[in-house]
């Protein structure tokens, strides 16, 4: 061992917080990575298979979905976990109060996203088809609660393996379903169901640790957990649609194949996400408890995770731009020629 790795090793044996941390990135990186790669391969696949008006027709159903995820998981995972680390005791009301209230809301946010798409697209029986399949996944995504707890103890490496897990699970089925050359349905269902498949991974992983046994609702936390969070649940809903109504404009103005087109460059340019959601998630414990301990490093520490996801941010999106025509053709095909220019 040569003086540099001598000097990380007695670094890192004398900050075990420095150890789990970059395990737990580690994994978290690993499990973005993995998600990208299929999105980009069994993804890019589904879209060829489909072509761009029935790839533009999923991408509507799923930008109309996602309008209502902020709301149906309450825009609550940074104050969950906060209070998780904060107020351990605690933990099997705050889990309790949080999964009923996700649960709650999650099914009427699929009632709702199906009356609004009857209403507002009342002729478009395919895309009231689709967003009926894909709504149920907004009810699914409450048994996700499981993973603020691990997240709040920085098991993150759990977390990682479960969603690894049922990724591959489901994009399995997904090339099952091109082989055959499924119809349209079949996609929106596996949609649904990864969700679905991902809570119980989770669920495996929390009982596979020490846990709580039993969650208990509590309503004085429920109260609470409204108060702080109806402010982020309007803002996350208005912010949805501002980022998404570019795709339902599209549809409503161009149709189907310009959205399949503008779809396929916008899956490409979210390759540029996976730096700060990593972070954000792996650090997001310990920095809140940090706050309250040494209020001046904290901002220090702020400071510095921003940087990094600026320069990150700026060198992928560079990347991206300069190899925007071999990646459209390399991973869509001809069809999808008209995606460059979008993603440059």
């Amino acid at each position: 061992m040569n003086k540099a790795q001598s000097w990380v090793y007695h670094r890192a044996l004398a900050r075990p917080g420095l150890i789990l941390l970059a395990n737990n990135a580690a994994w978290l990186i690993l499990e973005k990575i993995i998600k990208i790669l299929l999105a980009l391969t069994v993804g890019a696949w589904m879209a060829r298979n489909l072509g761009p008006d029935d790839y533009g027709q999923l991408a509507y159903a799923l930008t109309f979905i996602i309008l209502f995820q902020g709301v149906a998981n309450l825009s609550a995972d940074g104050f969950v976990v906060r209070d998780l680390s904060r107020h351990p005791k605690n933990s099997e009301k705050i889990l309790g109060s949080v999964f009923l209230l996700r649960l709650i809301t999650g099914i009427l946010c699929w009632v709702i996203s199906v009356i609004s798409i009857y209403f507002f697209s009342p002729t478009d029986k395919k895309s009231f088809i689709l967003i009926l399949i894909l709504g149920s996944s907004l009810v699914f995504q409450s048994a996700e609660t499981v993973d603020l707890w691990l997240q709040s103890q920085s098991k993150n490496k759990l977390t990682a393996k479960a969603k690894i897990f049922a990724y591959i699970i489901a994009n399995t089925v997904r090339i099952i379903l091109l082989l055959l050359n499924a119809p349209l349905w079949t996609f929106a269902t596996i949609a649904s169901t990864e969700v679905f498949f991902t809570a119980i991974a989770l669920r495996i992983a929390y009982k596979s640790s020490p846990t709580i046994q039993r969650w208990k609702f509590d309503k004085k936390i429920t109260l609470k957990l409204i108060q702080q969070t109806w402010p982020l649940i309007i803002s996350g809903f208005f912010g949805a649609i501002y980022l998404r109504v570019d795709q339902i404009l599209i549809k409503e103005i161009l149709g189907n194949h310009a959205l399949g087109i503008y779809a396929a460059a916008i899956q490409i340019s979210q390759v540029g996400n996976i730096i700060p959601v990593v972070l954000a998630t792996s650090l997001g414990p310990m920095i809140s408890k940090l706050r309250t301990t040494d209020p001046v490093l904290y901002e220090k520490r702020i400071v510095l995770i921003f940087r990094i996801f600026f320069y990150t941010g700026l060198f992928i999106s560079l990347l991206i731009s300069v190899f925007s025509k071999l990646l459209i053709i390399l991973l869509y095909g001809e069809s999808y020629v008209d995606a460059i220019p979008i993603l440059r």
